[in-house]
């Protein structure tokens, strides 16, 4: 079994990747040290679950895993008709600001890292086990910090994003919906719209209170599974359970409203797809917690085959959706698997408003496909740069 993954990675059908067999601590050490985002090299691990044999060794590279999702979405990423043209001459500017900014502060940003984790080691060494959490620790208490996460801003505390998984109905509490934190944080007398529903609309509610692994909390952190009752805030805004369905969204964003999306454009890696793929084919998009037929409007290449990466268009059969841009989803239609990630998002979709020939040169990475050349390994196919952040 062993031979026969080493020979699969190793083919251009996994992008000719590297195996390691793991036997010490220390070679995943090494292994973080050569390819961080494993982008090249593939661990392999021979665990025995009845005798034990390297379980601790799995769980040791598990934990040193770096997130590849940023609990941190950017709040300007939709694409107007009207406002297309204003958005193409900002990008320039913007991206150099944040560059600047960002330049400044990558020292001042990693000595508060060391700060904040010394304070947080004396608070557990000082505070008792008996003794209560006070209330301006209590965010420390109940999120689980890492150093790829974001922190909250002060202005932005009001922030919450919550994906929908389920629904219940309890008796005495009404309406109780189960989900994901994706960003911010979920706490009591907070301010959500609940949405899209089928007719675009948004729906105001008011959280009550907030539940993890059925005990009551003030708050829910990004990354967190929690479950919330909620009310509607005005009566004619109530509707049943059954309208609330699974991949709707509750956000809390005073500045912009959120937007329901009827249209995007993604690149996508066809994995398997037993003839071509054509315009005006509707396959099932998977989207994080969404599910729905969308069309296949427009591509940049004429027809997809097994193996080849392009950008298309897409838009939502039945009802529109809240995304983001940088999620990844899958496409899929009986034996056809495809996998990508949005990279732009129409709240009213037509034709004339993606430019494929700016968007190939940004998330489009051939430097893959040349070094591949290069080395005489063959052609390495390659749908978006992993080195660039998802956002």
């Amino acid at each position: 079994t062993v031979k026969t993954l080493v020979k699969l990675l190793r083919s251009p059908a996994c992008n000719n990747k590297m195996p390691m067999i793991i036997r010490k601590k220390k070679e995943i050490r090494l292994l973080f040290e050569k390819d961080l985002y494993l982008a090249r090299i593939t661990p392999i691990f021979c665990v025995s679950a009845v005798k034990g044999d390297n379980v601790d060794k799995l769980n040791y590279f598990l934990s040193q895993l770096h997130p590849r999702t940023p609990w941190e979405h950017r709040k300007h990423e939709y694409v107007v008709e009207e406002k297309l043209d204003t958005i193409t001459e900002q990008k320039p500017e913007n991206e150099n600001e944040h560059g600047n900014e960002n330049g400044n502060t990558d020292a001042e940003n990693k000595i508060s890292e060391n700060a904040k984790q010394t304070e947080k080691a004396t608070e557990k060494e000082q505070l008792p086990m008996d003794h209560p959490h006070p209330a301006h620790s209590h965010p420390h208490h109940h999120s689980h910090h890492h150093p790829h996460h974001h922190d909250l801003k002060p202005g932005d505390d009001n922030y919450g994003e919550l994906e929908i998984d389920e629904t219940f109905a309890v008796r005495g509490v009404g309406i109780v919906v189960s989900g994901t934190v994706t960003g911010g944080r979920i706490y009591a007398n907070q301010k959500l719209y609940l949405g899209p529903f089928t007719d675009c609309s948004f729906k105001e509610i008011l959280v009550r209170s907030v539940h993890m692994k059925r005990c009551v909390v003030e708050d829910a952190r990004a990354g967190e599974s929690c479950s919330v009752s909620f009310r509607f805030v005005k009566r004619k805004e109530v509707v049943d359970r059954i309208m609330i369905r699974k991949g709707m969204v509750a956000v809390s964003d005073e500045r912009h409203k959120p937007k329901p999306v009827w249209g995007f454009t993604a690149t996508i890696l066809v994995l398997h797809h037993p003839t071509t793929i054509n315009e005006g084919y509707q396959p099932v998009v998977h989207c994080g917690n969404i599910r729905q037929t969308a069309t296949i409007m427009k591509m940049s290449k004429h027809r997809l085959r097994s193996g080849d990466s392009a950008l298309i268009d897409m838009r939502f059969l039945g009802h529109p959706e809240f995304l983001h841009c940088g999620r990844a989803l899958i496409i899929r239609e009986g034996s056809t698997k495809c996998i990508g990630k949005v990279v732009q998002l129409y709240p009213d979709y037509d034709v004339g408003l993606s430019d494929f020939s700016a968007l190939e040169k940004k998330y489009l990475n051939r430097t893959f496909e040349v070094q591949a050349k290069q080395d005489g390994s063959g052609t390495a196919t390659m749908i978006f740069d992993e080195q660039q952040p998802i956002v």
